[in-house]
């Protein structure tokens, strides 16, 4: 089975990236063990934290040994955060993970969290209130739902790219039985 270049997730950018998915509920120890165990299969001198992490299934540990790598020094500055966390719980919409209530108040308390993004958590929250108003209209829900894949667009089509290349190594992880009790 072809498996991704890991080499580009390593880079402080891209592990802030796999730090948001994994804090999302987007992909879980099943997806990044298996990408740790190719870069230490590979890598002659593979970086601590990849080493850390491999070893870990508790989710708050494995946020906790990428955030150290990812806010530690030469510390940079990260562009759309929000934003990509918002579209790691639409691609988890998209899959039947959560429903489209769950995404708008997951959205909109980590907007408020947060404060950054396209929108403020006063746009989700509006969409919520919407929706309950509607009774859970599935119509209310379609034109909502299309309007977040309109403007998130961009940053959906990124996180996805991402999370496929996660979803390999969790087939080849699965393959070789490399991995933990399944989280599904």
């Amino acid at each position: 089975m072809n498996q991704p270049d890991y080499r580009p997730m390593l880079c402080k950018t891209k592990a802030e990236r796999l730090y948001l998915m994994l804090q999302s509920g987007l992909i879980y120890c099943d997806h990044y063990i298996p990408f740790c165990d190719n870069v230490i299969k590979d890598e002659d001198n593979p970086p601590g934290w990849i080493l850390e992490l491999a070893t870990v299934t508790y989710i708050p540990d494995a946020l906790n040994i990428i955030g150290t790598y990812v806010w530690s020094e030469p510390f940079i500055q990260f562009e759309q955060s929000a934003d990509f966390y918002i579209a790691c719980l639409f691609l988890r919409y998209q899959q039947r993970h959560i429903s489209w209530r769950t995404f708008l108040e997951q959205a909109g308390h980590y907007s408020d969290a947060y404060q950054e993004g396209y929108y403020d958590c006063s746009y989700y929250y509006g969409m919520t209130n919407q929706l309950v108003e509607s009774e859970h209209n599935l119509h209310c829900e379609e034109i909502q739902v299309q309007e977040i894949a309109h403007q998130f667009a961009t940053v959906i089509a990124c996180a996805r790219e991402i999370y496929h290349d996660f979803v390999l190594w969790f087939r080849a992880g699965k393959s070789q039985n490399m991995t933990g009790p399944s989280h599904v």
